[in-house]
C-alpha cells in the first residue's frame, strides 16, 4: 500500500496515476472486472480509462459512457456514495453496463466514487462472477482509502495545470498578436484585446477609456 500511495504522491501524469490505481486494484482485490471512468462535464458522461476485463475487446473499457439522470452511474456521482449491486446483469439502471455484465457474466458489483473533498472526479466499477453486492467493512475502508488517494492526486494534477496556464500568458498573447494582424477594423481589434484580458482577470465588467495626449486625460468609459 505504501509503495502505491508514494506513486500517487510523486507522479503528475494522469495516465500513470490511473494505471497505477488499476494495477493495484487488480492485484489486491479478487475482482473479475475493474474499470475507472472520469467525469466529462462538457459531454455529460464518463470517459473510460481502461482496466481489467474477463474477455472480449479491452477497447470497450476506454469508451465514452453517456449518463442519464437517475441511472446507476449518475447516482454514484451525484450522491458521492458507493453503491453495491448483487447482480449487475439484472440492474435496469445500469445502461450499457447491464449488457456488458450479461456478456461477461458479471454479477456482484461495487461502484465507488473517486472523491477529493466534495468534488467527484469519476468512479470505479468493480465486478465479480459471484453474486452479491455488499463488500466487507475492511474491504470498503481500503477501497475508500485507495480512491480518495487517487482523487487527491487528480486534484493536484488539475491544480498544477491551472497554475501553469496562469504563469504562461505568452501563448495567448502571441495568439492575440496574430489575430490583431488580420482583424479589419480598430473596433474588432479592441474587442479582441478586451476579450483576452477578461479571460485572464475574469472581471464582472470592463470599461474602455481613450487617452487624449494633447489634453492629457482619459475619456470614454465605454462599458463592455
Amino acid at each position: 500500500m505504501e509503495e502505491f500511495l508514494q506513486i500517487l504522491r510523486e507522479q503528475d501524469q494522469l495516465e500513470v496515476l490511473i494505471q497505477a490505481t488499476l494495477d493495484y486494484l487488480s492485484s489486491e482485490f479478487d475482482f473479475d472486472l475493474v474499470w475507472i471512468g472520469l467525469s466529462e462535464r462538457a459531454n455529460l458522461g464518463l470517459s473510460g480509462q481502461g482496466g481489467l476485463i474477463p474477455a472480449g475487446d479491452p477497447a470497450f473499457l476506454k469508451r465514452h459512457f453517456r449518463l442519464s439522470p437517475g441511472d446507476l452511474l449518475d447516482q454514484v456521482l451525484v450522491q458521492q456514495r458507493p453503491v453495491g449491486v448483487p447482480d449487475l446483469r439484472q440492474e435496469s439502471r445500469a445502461g450499457e453496463w447491464r449488457q456488458a455484465a450479461q456478456k461477461f457474466n458479471i454479477q456482484g458489483t461495487i461502484l465507488f466514487p473517486i472523491l477529493y473533498k466534495d468534488h467527484c472526479f469519476g468512479l470505479a466499477l468493480l465486478g465479480s462472477h459471484l453474486w452479491g453486492g455488499s463488500p466487507r467493512s475492511e474491504e470498503t475502508a481500503k477501497l475508500s482509502m485507495i480512491l480518495r488517494a487517487l482523487g487527491a492526486a487528480l486534484h493536484q494534477v488539475e491544480a498544477d495545470a491551472q497554475r501553469y496556464k496562469a504563469k504562461r500568458p505568452d501563448q495567448p498573447l502571441l495568439a492575440l498578436l496574430t489575430q490583431l494582424g488580420i482583424l479589419p477594423t480598430l473596433t474588432k481589434r479592441l474587442e479582441a484585446v478586451v476579450q483576452q484580458t477578461q479571460e485572464f482577470v475574469v472581471p464582472a465588467r470592463t470599461h474602455v477609456y481613450w487617452f487624449e495626449p494633447q489634453k492629457r486625460y482619459f475619456c470614454g468609459g465605454q462599458a463592455i
